[in-house]
């Protein structure tokens, strides 16, 4: 009877898989790619999250608060008042809570100012001089990055202090002042001149700046109140949000009526009413048109607005004032409101309901719906509309060499928005004083949660601010967020993912089954070079199964398909 036993192919029993050139079975290769995380794509400043996460998790302090010094050099006040939308996009909340990015910046932030650490210096010093007209966030943020790039910077400041709304329209007790003029004082070091209590509000004199700097940034900020028309009559009962808060900053605050109603949804407003609770009004109530869900402000300010005793009324608009006797307490009327089809703010529009109303007795209101910018002297052929100046997307208006940003030109008014303002148009300045083209680059698509391998993360709870209890803040202004300690800080850092960004881990090089995957380095433990980290794909032996793609945790390797 014949053998009918089949032997194997020899190349597959004496020779050693990297003897096979199976790189000729590939249509697809792996890359290695440092690709963009959600929270940097969600960041209005572009900040390099998982570059500094990943240095604050190696305990390498310094060099983390340096790389989120790149984009903001506010970090201590952006970690305790940014609206933090790189958090909401994070890719761990699918997994078990998103990484708290912002408590994490505060320690950086905060850090930095323990320890004294100064900004890097910037580049030699060149005869150029731009002018910066407002000294806020958006203001700040552009000298900040004009004069790293060697610019002589000076910023002309209307108030006796710089700061902008961080300074006069936030409470010491979610920013002290301790901490902004902590961070301002560095800024400051870097060469920046600020020249307090000036203000230009005539053509003459921004004819005079166009005159006298090669280039002219606008960051005047929204300090016009938006009226309430139906209460004209009564000028002793209405008093503006933001006024009323930049009296409390400015150490003159006014005495609040004993029953107050607040109108608005947005920081001003909670502000303004837990304000009024800590200087002793007795009943305060928070008045919006649509519901607590559509508020514009941070939850958490809602949350503790509550713990101390501040009132909510939804879906109501203030609607008339009834004074049956002409003195004392008032009657305010409120139109009930309902959800309609969504506006141009992606929110349901506020509806009236036919005949249905509220009334609250008050002694007081304050008007926090809103400010627009002052736009008086300004030329007109800067592009202004009825409330901001039109630029481009690099902050350039329609007149050679002005520039404009934060709540001057519209858009959403946060303090990290107003920051990528500045940044931005600092680089376009820059462009401009040189005679380049504006550069058009992206970061490309970022990485997904399922582009991920979860296998190699452990669940794990996110940190949680420390705050003081509502009895301990009533009838102060000490700060109501504590921060996290160090080894809090330490434990978020290891939640993150690092999305899209190779950290050397091997997983590609031990699962690889092609030997296809070699190490630049051997000694992956050494601060190396950054052109010798990292791993080479041998082209010759990869045959493109994507293993290496699938257990790669972080998204840092693609599969992309070869073409002949």
């Amino acid at each position: 009877m014949a053998n009918t036993t089949q032997k194997m192919p020899t190349t597959w029993t004496i020779l050693w898989t990297d003897s096979l050139n199976t790189g000729t079975w590939r249509n697809a290769l792996p890359v290695y790619q440092d690709r963009p995380s959600p929270c940097h794509t969600a960041c209005p400043l572009g900040g390099a999250i998982p570059r500094w996460v990943e240095k604050l998790k190696k305990e390498e302090y310094a060099a983390a608060w340096l790389e989120l010094a790149q984009n903001n050099p506010l970090p201590s006040v952006t970690g305790r008042v940014c609206h933090h939308p790189c958090e909401s996009s994070c890719n761990r909340t699918e997994y078990d809570e998103k990484l708290s990015v912002k408590l994490l910046e505060r320690y950086l932030g905060d850090l930095a100012l323990q320890q004294g650490w100064p900004l890097p210096a910037g580049q030699a010093a060149l005869n150029k001089k731009v002018a910066v007209v407002g000294g806020g966030p958006a203001g700040l943020s552009a000298a900040y990055q004009l004069r790293r790039r060697g610019y002589v910077v000076e910023i002309f400041e209307a108030h006796p202090k710089p700061g902008g709304l961080l300074r006069y329209g936030i409470p010491e007790y979610r920013l002290p002042k301790a901490i902004l003029d902590g961070e301002l004082e560095r800024l400051l070091q870097l060469g920046i001149t600020i020249h307090s209590g000036i203000s230009l509000g005539t053509a003459d004199a921004y004819s005079r700046l166009r005159r006298d700097y090669d280039a002219v940034f606008l960051a005047m900020g929204a300090h016009r109140p938006q009226g309430l028309p139906q209460f004209a009559s009564e000028p002793g009962l209405l008093c503006d949000g933001l006024a009323f808060l930049h009296q409390v900053n400015d150490g003159r605050p006014p005495a609040p009526g004993k029953h107050l109603a607040v109108i608005g949804g947005g920081n001003t407003a909670i502000d303004a009413a837990r304000v009024a609770k800590r200087l002793g009004a007795a009943d305060v109530t928070l008045l919006y048109r649509r519901t607590q869900e559509q508020m514009p402000c941070q939850p958490e300010e809602i949350i503790e607005a509550a713990e101390e005793g501040v009132h909510f009324l939804f879906l109501a608009a203030p609607l008339k004032i009834d004074r049956q006797n002409g003195m004392g307490m008032a009657k305010l009327i409120c139109q009930q409101m309902r959800l309609g089809e969504k506006d141009a703010s992606g929110r349901p529009s506020p509806e009236a309901i036919a005949d249905a109303f509220i009334s609250l007795d008050v002694d007081q209101i304050i008007n926090a719906t809103g400010a627009t910018p002052d736009l008086s002297g300004l030329d007109e052929g800067l592009g202004i509309t009825a409330e901001s100046v039109a630029v481009d997307d690099g902050g350039q208006t329609d007149v050679k060499g002005i520039f404009a940003g934060g709540d001057l030109t519209g858009g959403e008014r946060f303090v990290s928005r107003a920051i990528a303002d500045g940044s931005k148009a600092a680089q376009s300045i820059d462009l401009y004083l040189r005679g380049l083209a504006p550069e058009l680059k992206g970061d490309g698509a970022a990485v997904t949660y399922a582009e991920l391998n979860t296998f190699y993360f452990a669940k794990n709870p996110a940190v949680r601010n420390h705050t003081l209890p509502a009895a301990q803040r009533l009838h102060n202004f000490n700060e109501v967020q504590q921060g996290i300690a160090p080894e809090e800080a330490a434990a978020e850092a290891a939640r993150c993912f690092i999305c899209g960004r190779c950290v050397l881990c091997d997983n590609c090089f031990y699962y690889c089954p092609d030997m296809a995957i070699k190490r630049k380095a051997q000694d992956l433990n050494l601060n190396l070079d950054p052109d010798l980290e990292g791993y080479t794909i041998l082209e010759q032996y990869c045959k493109g199964c994507g293993l290496c793609v699938k257990e790669c945790p972080r998204g840092a390797l693609l599969l992309k398909e070869e073409t002949l």
